[in-house]
């Protein structure tokens, strides 16, 4: 997050809506990409949008790289944060009535996105193509990035995954290491040392 949208989220008055913008990267390319780039609508518009990537040049000569955003009713709900207990898992909530999400899928099915990352964006709507302060590149809240974990429902209306954040998955593995929890894995190398742990 810049200082620039950090200020201006902490303004007595907001005087641009929040966006989400979500990223959703496919198993396979589909269509020579292998991402697909979706919002659920802003208040003024509920065509495709576009958010400044890159910046090359300075001044009036400065050229930027714009990433185009698809318009898809979706919902994400249980983006809490906590210290203590089990980590959030939020659900991401998809029309399925159009043919836009299918025939970006392409040849894919939705039990094939188990697994694929979902990026969720926010900027306000001034710093994306068009706003009246869009002379910066990349003005956005932190990224958050989770990983499909399961299809939660699947309807006629809509399609509902629960998602993960990336080391709450089962089976996940550092390198030769296996994640435990409640368990430090120094104290393996301590107790052959006959000390009590920590790094050497």
């Amino acid at each position: 997050m810049t200082n620039l949208i950090a200020t201006d989220i902490q303004k007595l008055e907001i005087d641009s809506p929040v966006v989400d913008l979500f990223e959703l990267e496919l198993p396979v390319s589909v269509n020579g990409s292998t991402k697909m780039y979706f919002h659920p609508g802003v208040d003024s518009s509920y065509d495709a949008i576009e958010l400044a990537i890159s910046k090359s040049g300075t001044g009036e000569s400065a050229t930027f790289t714009y990433q185009e955003y698809a318009p898809l009713p979706m919902n994400i709900e249980g983006l809490e944060l906590q210290s203590q207990g089990a980590s959030a898992r939020p659900t991401l909530t998809m029309a399925n009535v159009t043919s836009i999400l299918g025939d970006a899928l392409g040849h894919l099915k939705f039990k094939d996105l188990i697994g694929q990352k979902v990026t969720r964006r926010q900027t306000l709507e001034k710093y994306l193509k068009g706003g009246s302060a869009n002379d910066f590149p990349v003005i956005e809240f932190s990224k958050q990035t989770y990983i499909i974990d399961r299809i939660s429902s699947e309807t006629n209306m809509s399609i509902s995954f629960e998602l993960a954040i990336c080391f709450d998955l089962e089976n996940i593995t550092v390198p030769r290491r296996i994640v435990v929890g409640k368990y430090c894995s120094w104290l393996y190398q301590g107790a052959t040392l006959k000390s009590h742990g920590g790094c050497k």
